[in-house]
């Protein structure tokens, strides 16, 4: 089927203003001021001096962000909102901001109290430098023979705010081992290069191995585009000369940004890059602060170790903090550098009224009851009816053939969101990454619901016919047909996704769990009043054509909502 050509301007419409958007969201910097000018007040006072105190507030801050504005030209953006207007209640709420003449910036930092020019012009470079870092390098050895090849992993991140393309070139003392091109580092990932050094014409001796990041175009902070590594012993015999050496190879915190009080695990990597079996301890800060510090025992060469750290927020006053954890050091251990390993900062947000624990648990039921409810599984369930339920059935035999297929219906749920919430953890920041290709996804799929194009789909309506006649007459049947007929919905996917931002570690089955109850609560109620609104079920397919192009709807609709409130 040929697509017209007002189909394709419009599909490139859409994709277009999805990624101009992803460009934009990383050039200008968006600074929102709420302010109150005291002097507006009918019950303001000008000898008093609490009121004095306000307006001079007021006049200082605003001062600041008209200084910003000024010096910043069209990189920042400032929105003044009259934080007393409907309007401004509205969006403060939304941030969470409780007092006047408050700051948020790219609807992430929220300032509220004291602040000064110079901490909001440190946050607004933050968004808009340009910044690589080299983390670590890691030879796979620290002894090889003349001939040998050795591996060396150098594990670079993008610590700015834009895509970067630049070289990363490793050296042996001044020699280059060689040079790989990283294409398109996004924000805040990283990227982990692997480099064979061939030592074929090396002359015997110790050499340090480094690595270096090209300098960037307006990049300010230099220092960390360099690291060196660890000295690697070039020799002759096959006996290796004993040396002492461990590392700290990577760091992932199961959160980049933390609600104040929140559990966030943290995975530390440490590796024996010595010839010698180590026992040591590996330490976990926040700032200078310690979070732990677990023991490593009788870790041989050349090997790796995971070990995890729990980091309990709740008495962390809310604020930007580095992440680096260290290795302690072994008996006779002569290069250090690698001992330690920085992750970067992470920010503890404060936790706000509708971050409490209660509130994530009645959305992720409100998830599931709406789950249910999607217009497609309407259309799938009114063909379990017509072979169930018939014109005519008993109270208690259309509860539970209803109910059966529901419980079917939820384990299924439930399977889907422990395996998507366990990637959403074990991907770490590759996350980012799996929301974006769900959401664009969705897009696509919604637009072949809305009949914009064609693409090659498995056709339902057969399918569904078939189970339905081979497997609706018992409970067990029903109970396969709930399970198979979940993943025949395809307004499903994007449900489970929004959960995402509500999931931690610790409480997951739980959230899962209340999902499940609000998942299943739609089919009870079917159950209850099965015998009167059977015929209506059923006969919603009559009106298919139209029920796809809400489906297409909603999935376009709520993959952009993703994108904008939690991607962008």
């Amino acid at each position: 089927m040929k697509v017209g050509k007002a189909k394709l301007f419009l599909i490139f419409c859409v994709f277009f203003f999805v990624f101009f958007g992803i460009a934009q969201s990383v050039t200008q910097v968006m600074v929102e001021f709420f302010y109150w000018d005291p002097s507006t007040d009918p019950r303001f006072c000008p000898h008093c001096s609490h009121w004095i105190e306000l307006y001079e507030e007021f006049l200082s801050k605003n001062e600041t962000i008209t200084n910003i504005q000024s010096d910043y030209k069209d990189k920042v953006l400032v929105e003044w909102i009259e934080y007393r207007s409907e309007d401004g209640q509205e969006k403060a709420a939304s941030y969470n901001i409780t007092s006047p003449n408050s700051v948020m910036i790219n609807g992430e930092v929220r300032i509220e109290g004291e602040f000064n020019e110079t901490v909001l012009r440190e946050i607004i470079d933050a968004y808009l430098s340009h910044d690589v870092a080299v983390l670590s390098i890691v030879p796979f050895s620290n002894s090889i023979c003349v001939g040998d090849i050795l591996d060396i992993n150098v594990t670079v991140k993008n610590l700015g705010k834009y895509v970067e393309v630049f070289n990363v070139t490793v050296y042996y003392d001044s020699n280059v081992v060689g040079a790989l091109f990283v294409d398109g580092l996004a924000p805040s990932i990283e990227n982990t290069l692997v480099f064979h050094w061939s030592t074929e014409n090396i002359t015997e001796g110790n050499y340090t191995i480094s690595a270096r990041a090209d300098t960037l175009l307006d990049e300010i902070e230099t220092d960390n585009n360099v690291r060196y590594g660890s000295v690697v012993e070039v020799r002759a015999s096959q006996d290796p000369t004993i040396r002492h050496d461990v590392a700290i190879i990577s760091v992932i915190p199961s959160h980049s940004v933390v609600i104040s009080g929140e559990r966030v695990n943290i995975t530390v990597t440490a590796k024996n890059i010595g010839t010698e079996t180590e026992s040591f301890n590996v330490s976990v800060y926040c700032g200078e602060l310690l979070i732990d510090t677990l023991p490593v025992e009788d870790l041989s060469p050349s090997s790796e170790i995971l070990l995890t750290f729990a980091w309990d927020t709740s008495n962390i006053t809310p604020d930007r903090y580095s992440i680096h954890a260290e290795a302690g050091l072994v008996v006779n251990e002569i290069f250090t550098e690698d001992n330690v390993y920085d992750y970067g900062e992470v920010d503890v947000t404060p936790r706000s009224s509708l971050d409490s624990f209660a509130a994530i648990l009645a959305l992720a039921f409100s998830f599931g009851f709406f789950e249910t409810f999607s217009p497609c599984l309407m259309v799938l369930l009114s063909f379990v009816l017509s072979y169930t339920v018939g014109k005519t059935v008993k109270f208690r035999e259309g509860m539970l053939q209803v109910t059966f297929f529901g419980v079917g219906f939820v384990v299924a749920a439930v399977s889907v969101g422990l395996a998507v919430g366990l990637m959403f953890f074990i991907m770490g920041t590759f996350n980012y990454i799996l929301t974006w290709i769900v959401c664009i996804s969705a897009i696509i799929f919604g637009l072949n619901l809305l009949g914009l194009f064609k693409m090659t789909s498995l056709e339902t309506k057969p399918l569904v016919q078939k189970l339905s006649k081979k497997y609706a007459f018992t409970y067990g049947g029903l109970l396969l047909l709930g399970f198979l007929f979940y993943f025949l919905d395809p307004c499903i996917a994007p449900i489970f996704v929004a959960m995402l931002p509500l999931l931690t570690l610790e409480y997951m089955p739980l959230i899962i769990l209340v999902f499940s109850l609000g998942v299943i609560l739609p089919f009870v109620i079917v159950g209850v009043f099965v015998s009167s609104i059977s015929k209506l079920v059923r006969g919603t397919y009559r009106h298919k054509s139209k029920i796809r192009a809400v489906s297409g709807l909603i999935l376009i609709i709520y993959a952009l909502y993703l994108i904008i409130f939690y991607l962008l």
